[in-house]
């Protein structure tokens, strides 16, 4: 892979940043029908990886049942092979989109401010916001899955010198789940202003309990919940987001979230093929 050369990103708008930083494998063209967008996907996989790659990644995609120990080797698989990065086109717009939103809703925030990007993957969203904002200090990188951050470090490495002299000190890695006890234990002493959860896969409320006893006075948690998210789950995961983020859109408090002292609000919604994302934002209000 070419090394990723990146001038001043203090002197590029966000969208020539993204577009430097995180280029598009190819064009991909909302008007084509999913048939051809798969073909030219395809192509483009058959260009970059060895075939005996994509017929492992094929293979286990086609014995993946939904179990956890499934879904740890693929997750890892496409993590090792640099797949992550390409495999879901959608998914990857949707990344990239968001990036270009919190660039833009953070650019302006008072400098000293950090981070934690919870279930960061390879890390491309928390390495973007930490190489344009000069105001974040430092952002604190957790990922349950030791091949993620080891992409993560195949991906800074890429980065030309001053991209990576830029990011030395500021990025923090962490090998641990967000969604046990550990977790808790290991960011007690972790001040943070932000918590990040940039491509929501647990539901609001379960997010709320673990982090709601880190977060202090003027804390806030901001989820990106794409629509493949909200249309999954049970009932119950369905009703529990649309108390805490749908019912604060026409100005009610959630119930959830109020319990936790908590005020939420939607920062904004991504339009995208195939679905929307929704940004929320909630935050414990200086008292």
């Amino acid at each position: 892979m070419s090394r990723i050369i990146l001038p001043n990103p203090c002197r590029l708008s966000i969208d020539e940043f993204v577009e430097l930083y995180w280029p598009l494998p190819y064009h991909l063209d909302s008007r084509l029908t999913a048939e051809e967008q798969d073909r030219r996907h395809m192509q483009f996989l058959k260009g970059r990886f060895h075939p005996k790659v994509l017929e492992q990644y094929f293979n286990i995609l086609s014995d993946y049942k939904g179990d956890e120990q499934g879904e740890q080797q693929l997750t890892d698989f496409v993590f090792e092979t640099g797949l992550s990065s390409c495999v879901n086109p959608c998914g990857m717009l949707q990344s990239r989109e968001l990036l270009k939103f919190l660039l833009g809703h953070l650019k302006g925030r008072t400098p000293g401010f950090s981070i934690v990007d919870l279930g960061s993957g390879a890390g491309e969203i928390a390495v973007g916001l930490a190489l344009y904002l000069d105001n974040l200090s430092k952002i604190h990188v957790v990922e349950r899955l030791l091949s993620g951050l080891e992409r993560m470090d195949i991906n800074m490495k890429n980065l030309d010198e001053r991209s990576r002299e830029r990011l030395a000190g500021k990025v923090v890695r962490y090998n641990s789940d967000y969604m046990n006890g550990t977790f808790e234990g290991l960011f007690s002493c972790v001040d943070s202003d932000i918590y990040l959860l940039a491509n929501a896969t647990t539901f609001y409320g379960d997010a709320l309990r673990r982090i709601d006893p880190l977060m202090g006075e003027g804390c806030e948690l901001i989820a990106a919940y794409p629509q493949a998210v909200l249309d999954s789950g049970d009932i119950d995961e369905r009703e529990v987001f649309r108390d805490c983020v749908v019912e604060s859109l026409v100005e009610k408090q959630g119930t959830i979230a109020k319990s936790y002292g908590l005020e939420v609000k939607l920062l904004g919604s991504l339009d995208l093929v195939p679905g929307k994302v929704l940004v929320v934002t909630s935050g414990k209000p200086y008292r």
